[in-house]
Formats: structure tokens, sequence, C-alpha cells
């Protein structure tokens, strides 16, 4: 669809879409003028978020990593407290935790990215 045509349906002059394009090269147009766009176009606008893996996939490797940092807290107090526990039981615990998050995963976004 040429400009003008595009401009006609907008109302909106030929430079005006030209600017609109523009912004939608650098990024800074807004959604509104884009759905506004689209449906001058005899289309609809769809604005989604599309997950690069799996969400399950996701939980896992979040739960394992927060779980991973839990544990390796609870580890640090506790050999400061000469009380350290053995490989096995802090494996266990790390699963136990990493299980228990993924019962709620809302909670393996408490933390931040960079445990």
């Amino acid at each position: 669809m040429r400009q003008q045509d595009l401009g006609d349906r907008l109302g909106v002059t030929s430079q005006a879409v030209a600017d609109l394009e523009r912004r939608e090269v650098d990024g800074a147009v807004t959604l509104a003028t884009l759905r506004d766009a689209a449906r001058a176009m005899g289309g609809e606008l769809y604005y989604v978020v599309v997950p690069v893996r799996p969400i399950q996939e996701t939980l896992e490797a979040r739960a394992a990593r927060v779980a991973g940092f839990m544990a390796g807290q609870v580890n640090h107090s506790m050999r400061m407290e000469d009380q350290q526990t053995g490989t096995a039981e802090q494996r266990d615990r790390r699963e136990e935790l990493r299980l228990n998050l993924l019962k709620t995963p809302s909670l393996l976004w408490a933390l931040p990215d960079d445990l």
C-alpha cells in the first residue's frame, strides 16, 4: 500500500505515514499507532511475547538455580558454625527445595537473575 493511500485511511498526510514508518524502524512507535495502521490496512495488531523455550523447561531451570543458591546459603551458614552436612544430604536438600519451588512458581522470580 502506498503511503498516500495509508495516509488517506488514517486521516493523515503521506509525510505522517513516512514518519510512522521511521519511528517503527527506530522502535519509537506506539502500540496504539501500530494498531491504527494495522486496522487501516485491514488487519489486526498482535503484540505477543514468545518464550524461547518451553515454559516447563524454564521453570525447571530456574527452580534448580534458585534451589542451588538457597542451599548454598544454608550450607555456608552451617559450615561457618562447623555444622556442615555431607554431599548427599546437600543434594537431597537442593532437590527438596527445587520441588517445593515448583509447587509455587511465583517464588522463582523473588530473587534477582544474577544469583
